[in-house]
């Protein structure tokens, strides 16, 4: 085995988590879907300026490509631009401060964006090398230190292809280094910030707001968005506002917010390293649907300020710093056995067959309901059904491709399904994000979306009496396992442990354990003479082994984290899990363990082990796994949702600090505990008092899924001694399962007996009511102060309870997207033309404040008063403890059902809901 620094494992963590993810300059690779919207950025030429500086020749920078044999080269990686007046300044700008930088550096480059490198290759006949070309560039040049600095924004999303074909080279050079994206660190997100608004100053006036445009993502990384816009906010530029393209805060959310600040003039600039299409056409330019457009339609006065990042010298020095931090850095290297193992694993082609399986698309509109994969030939294709009938034909690609493609075999037409439409399309490679374009006949338009077949919800469809089995790895079947089984690991150094419980599996008819240790170092296991490779390319090692209960298994593990490969012995003992019983809760497990402690499960990774109070931290403990003494005290509760669950346990003495303050609680428990100093105000949470909660001696935060916009306050928190808890009610797919969280928290605070008594009272509430439909639709909303209709999303949980209540929510077609929020803005025309016929309609008054009349409702907007439900009487509205009250959504449940069914008087109060008169 060849000695490594790092193993194979640790360089795919490092090439997803840094070279490229995220938008490039606003968009991702040249697969990625962060390009969803727009491919490669079109040539058109700003008002005011020729053409012949967008469309003819090479830009000063270009000679950059012209390389020569170099013992050290920093290979710069951009997604790429065809406007080369913005390539030359800002692709250019960054290469060439990278050249006086670092003198004894041969700079090269690279795109991500092959449509527009056979763009330029045709136009201006200017050859740029992808990533495979300029990693093979590098080996025939016999190059011996490689640096690679991406030009990307942020991390963001869909790595694998790019991995594939770059890990085969790490073994290639002596040194290859990576170095980070623009918005890393706080010490980033503060640099960047003060680079932008300097930039800015000379807009500021009292009436301005200025609109920054990024991309957006539907990756996780799109919180870096909000996050750089809070950076801002905190130096005192509330004027600045941050708002994406596409997955984010959209143009029509920046609308209502402009609205609310009486702002006069804007100001347009984009918010990416290169100003390319998105900042000359989607921004600045004159289509009905760009910005500037929208926004001069709405009587501002509007001003763009058309320049990339790149081309600021203070965000050319970071990325300086970034490349000085990598050479900095330790060496990244891996054996040419393991890399293969890893492009081998990144993709898996089922055995023959046809299976059912689940596409995630990029967007609502471009939704597949409907998909089957055929396997022929180790050869895979997909019949797919989208949800209406809006594209007649289908490209694999971009639409940019399809316009140049005069083949037509490589277009699929639909047959009709019903109301929708259907295509079969051949399919590259599963857990692979693929762009996939649609042919709108009714607009004469090509619309880019991507799409990714989920092998690890592959089901096969028997054939002639006999089931196909797919030949997926068993950790796919493992992932979607409920079945853990204990696992303790003695021997060794005693620094390595294994998470426990493991999941467990079936595989030929034998139970198999998925493993996964607390290093990413371990390259094999042998077990009974037989060895085991890990299952996994990227993060800690995982093996899938054979497991014998309650018996002692001596096991070898070889381990390249010393300075030569080292077999180590240890013992693994499995024992069977008890499992708290779950009803509906989905987003926590909670598994006893043989030691007498219990292991806590947080959909998302965190584990945390619960000890008994006086007892030792057992010994094996991976050093991932977070402790907590129970019973859990002085805690601080961010998370709003779950004051009614410590309310309901008589809990409130756990609960020493609040992120809510006295008068933003409806719980009148909470609210009393508050203002008699039982409970204190330690900030929101984004922004806590650290001094406060460490001189409380907090033993636990427990903060809602928003922490992730604030990301370093968790890092904060758990530096300074304080364990956090991400509480994920929100993302649980049936009411019940939010209440359900009450028994977690009655395990922390001791009251187990009491939390199964409330969740089964609340239970039985649905056990109470025929959830058959009634017949009667139903509109939940609420009028914003921007004049718009703002609705629970399809997938809300409040929309379950109407559906479990026997009702039928009325808005359909809605975007669901990712996010944990479940609220959308309509537009007043799709509010009328979707709710107008509603037999009755609830007013959501948690924002808005509540309304005693009808009246008072029609003064929000006269268009209600021809609603049906309005002329009928059928007007409801929300008490505002409704979302503050997740114990008693079986009640809640109840009240909707009373009201579909006229089950209730006209002078009777419910507890949650009441009549509009």
């Amino acid at each position: 085995m060849k000695q490594t620094k790092l193993t194979a494992l640790f360089l795919a963590v490092l090439l997803a988590a840094y070279l490229f993810a995220g938008c490039a300059e606003n968009s991702a690779g040249a697969n990625s879907g962060e390009n969803a919207q727009t491919t490669a950025e079109e040539a058109a030429p700003q008002v005011g300026e020729t053409a012949g500086g967008y469309e003819e020749g090479t830009s000063s920078t270009d000679g950059i490509v012209n390389t020569t044999s170099a013992e050290k080269v920093l290979l710069v990686v951009s997604f790429g631009t065809s406007f080369n007046q913005s390539r030359d300044l800002a692709i250019g700008g960054i290469e060439t401060a990278m050249k006086t930088a670092f003198p004894d550096y041969q700079v090269r480059r690279a795109f991500t964006a092959q449509i527009i490198i056979d763009k330029l290759a045709e136009r201006e006949k200017l050859n740029i090398d992808n990533i495979e070309q300029a990693m093979d560039r590098l080996v025939l040049d016999r190059v011996k230190e490689v640096v690679i600095q991406p030009t990307t924004v942020m991390s963001g999303y869909e790595y694998d292809d790019v991995i594939a074909a770059v890990t085969k080279y790490a073994g290639k050079f002596e040194s290859l280094k990576i170095g980070k994206p623009l918005l890393t660190s706080e010490t980033d997100y503060n640099a960047v910030a003060d680079i932008v608004s300097a930039e800015l100053a000379p807009f500021e006036a009292d009436d301005t707001t200025v609109l920054l445009m990024g991309h957006g993502t539907h990756h996780e990384a799109n919180a870096t968005y909000p996050k750089f816009e809070e950076t801002l906010k905190n130096k005192g530029h509330d004027d600045i506002l941050v708002g994406t393209v596409e997955g984010g805060v959209l143009i029509e959310d920046l609308q209502a917010l402009l609205k609310e600040k009486g702002t006069k003039k804007v100001v347009l600039r984009p918010l990416m390293i290169v100003a390319g299409d998105h900042a000359n056409n989607d921004m600045a330019g004159g289509e009905e649907d760009s910005w500037k457009t929208i926004l001069l339609n709405d009587g501002y006065g509007v001003e763009t300020a058309i320049e990339g990042l790149g081309q600021l010298k203070g965000i050319q020095d970071i990325f300086i710093q970034h490349v000085k931090d990598a050479i900095a850095s330790d060496s990244i290297a891996m054996s040419s056995e393991t890399a293969a193992a890893n492009a081998a694993a990144v993709s898996v082609i089922p055995q023959d067959g046809i299976y059912t399986i689940e596409a995630e698309t990029d967007s609502s509109m471009f939704k597949i309901i409907e998909c089957t994969i055929k396997v022929d030939g180790g050869k895979m294709s997909a019949d797919i059904t989208l949800s209406g009938q809006g594209f007649s034909q289908l490209y694999c690609g971009t639409g940019e491709q399809a316009l140049a493609d005069g083949d037509k075999s490589h277009f699929y037409l639909f047959t009709v399904n019903g109301e929708r439409h259907s295509f079969t399309i051949p399919v590259e490679a599963l857990d692979t994000q693929l762009n996939l374009s649609g042919f709108s006949a009714r607009r004469e338009k090509w619309y880019d979306h991507t799409v990714i077949f989920n092998s690890a919800t592959l089901t096969a469809e028997g054939q002639s009496g006999e089931e196909l089995q797919p030949q997926t790895t068993a950790w796919q079947t493992a992932e979607a396992s409920q079945r853990q089984i204990n696992v303790t690991l003695t021997g060794g150094t005693g620094r390595s442990g294994i998470n426990s419980p493991a999941p467990l599996f079936d595989k030929n008819g034998k139970d198999y354990a998925r493993i996964t240790w607390s290093s990413p170092n371990y390259t094999y296991m042998v077990i009974g003479g037989e060895k085991y490779l890990p299952v996994n390319a990227e993060g800690n090692s995982v093996f899938e082994i054979p497991v014998t209960t309650d018996t002692e298994i001596p096991v070898t593990a070889c381990t390249v984290a010393m300075s030569a490969p080292k077999e180590i012995e240890y013992t693994l003992k499995f024992t069977s899990a008890r499992n708290m019983e779950l009803k509906y809760a989905t987003q926590f497990s909670v598994n006893s363990t043989e030691d007498g402690c219990t292991l806590i499960t947080i959909a998302g990774g965190d584990t945390f082990l619960l000890v008994p109070e006086g007892q030792e931290v057992p010994q094996n403990t991976a050093s991932d796994i977070t402790v907590l003494r129970k019973p859990v005290e002085n805690i601080y509760l961010a998370a709003t949702s779950a004051m009614c669950l410590f309310d309901s346990l008589n809990a409130l003495n756990s609960i020493a600090m609040s992120g809510t303050k006295a008068d933003g609680w409806y719980i009148e428990n909470a609210r009393e505990a508050m203002e008699n100093g039982s409970i204190v105000y330690a900030g929101k949470y984004n922004a806590p008092d650290y001094e406060l909660i460490m001189a409380q001696n907090c033993g636990l935060a427990v903060e809602s899924t928003m922490i992730s916009h604030a990301p370093e306050v968790k890092e904060k928190l758990e530096e300074i001694g304080v364990p956090v808890l991400v509480e994920r009610s929100s993302y649980e797919p049936h009411p019940l399962g939010r209440t359900e969280w009450i028994k977690l928290y009655g395990l922390l605070t001791g009251k187990e007996e009491l939390a199964a008594k409330i969740f089964d009272e609340q239970a039985e509430y649905l056990n109470g009511i025929n959830t058959e439909n009634t017949g009667q639709s139903a509109a939940f909303f609420y009028i914003s102060s921007a004049g718009g209709a703002v609705a629970r999303k399809p997938n809300d949980y409040i929309t379950k309870m109407i559906e479990l209540a026997g009702g039928k929510y009325v808005f359909t077609g809605l975007e669901e997207g990712s996010s944990a929020t479940g609220s959308v803005n309509l537009s007043m025309e799709t509010f009328y033309e979707q709710a107008k016929d509603a037999d009755c309609i609830i007013y959501n008054s948690s924002v808005d404040g509540e309304v005693k009349t009808i009246d008072e409702l029609l003064a929000k907007s006269h268009l209600l008063a021809d609603f049906k439900a309005v002329k009928n009487g059928n007007v409801w509205c929300s008490r505002k403890n409704l979302f503050q009250e997740t114990t008693q959504a079986g009640q809640i449940i109840s009240d909707m059902h009373r009201i579909f069914t006229g089950d209730f008087n006209d002078s009777e109060e419910m507890n949650f809901l009441y009549k509009l008169r």
